[in-house]
């Protein structure tokens, strides 16, 4: 299975409430806005050590 990824820039995350900082100060980023059903079998991986940094990250 592949994925596809689209990088947006910072003033469309923030309008569609993707990007956000909690009272702990931590970062938060949505991978969407809505909600898909996983099945079984699904394989779902992070490394959020690794977060893509460039002109279009919104940190």
């Amino acid at each position: 299975m592949h994925c596809n990824v689209n990088f947006t820039d910072q003033a469309f995350a923030q309008q569609q409430n993707l990007t956000s900082v909690n009272v702990a100060g931590n970062v938060i980023i949505k991978v969407d806005n809505f909600t898909n059903t996983i099945t079984a079998g699904s394989l779902v991986i992070m490394d959020a050590v690794h977060i893509p940094f460039g002109a279009y990250t919104v940190f």
